[in-house]
């Protein structure tokens, strides 16, 4: 979709939810809120990690009418609000491709609580080929911050000190990662592949990514399957990190009281 009728459409949503946090809908109000969600998530892919957090956070015309009042209120406020983180998104499209790509801690806490892991790949995904350097240090960075979000979850400490790899072994320790502790040779193998990944990836961003000035002759030699492939194995690694956070059905059953 091209950015003019992409900005058109995407008003047209923007719209919608002022008139919704300002009182001019009342009837089927909370079905019309989620169909204008789900209408502007679904409006176009390209733009789906620049839409506001609060519209992912907030999936349910209740939620969001308790979300909205908070905010403000009274309904300047909320349509200041409104207005206010829309803009960021008018802007990711003005720019296109000249957006840089960056994956926040933040944004790692939002894909655990809310299913919104798919659109940080498509965040890396759809700027690899314009961005590669970009690309590249997002995947490092996206890596250390699922490591550091499973340590939180356990209450291990670790320090600004900790690089990727010292990161990652403490996660072996506390989700028993460590090769040795698994039950197949299958599986050691693989496992022991998770360490070679992890150190990869870190020594490839070092070599290409944007955080440092790099030579010509250095990112000459980057190819776009090299990216594509930093890219999928990235995204690989991080859905499983993610997983060992989430109970097992078992454990929801075992802490949940059974009624008949």
């Amino acid at each position: 979709m091209d950015s003019v009728r992409l900005i058109s459409e995407i008003r047209e949503h923007h719209k919608k939810l002022i008139d919704l946090a300002t009182g001019k809908v009342t009837d089927n109000f909370y079905e019309t809120y989620e169909k204008a969600r789900t209408d502007l998530i679904q409006t176009d892919q390209s733009i789906s990690t620049a839409i506001p957090k609060w519209i992912y956070e907030n999936r349910y015309g209740s939620n969001f009418w308790t979300f909205i009042s908070r905010v403000s209120p009274n309904y300047k406020g909320r349509r200041d609000f409104i207005d206010r983180t829309f803009s960021d998104l008018y802007e990711f499209v003005e720019k296109g491709a000249n957006q840089p790509v960056s994956i926040s801690l933040e944004e790692i806490n939002l894909a655990i609580k809310n299913e919104y892991i798919d659109f940080l790949w498509k965040k890396i995904h759809s700027r690899r080929t314009f961005d590669k350097d970009g690309a590249l240090t997002a995947c490092r960075t996206l890596v250390e911050s699922a490591l550091k979000h499973l340590l939180d979850e356990k209450e291990i400490i670790h320090t600004t000190k900790d690089d990727i790899k010292d990161l990652y072994k403490k996660a072996s320790d506390a989700y028993g990662l460590r090769p040795s502790e698994q039950g197949s040779e299958g599986f050691t193998n693989l496992y022991s592949g998770c360490i070679s990944i992890i150190d990869g990836i870190a020594k490839i961003r070092n070599k290409y990514g944007d955080a440092h000035g790099k030579s010509g002759d250095v990112q000459d030699e980057l190819e776009q399957y090299h990216v594509d492939f930093v890219v999928n194995i990235t995204g690989s690694m991080v859905t499983f990190l993610l997983s060992l956070t989430k109970e097992s059905p078992e454990e929801t059953a075992t802490g949940s009281e059974v009624r008949e």
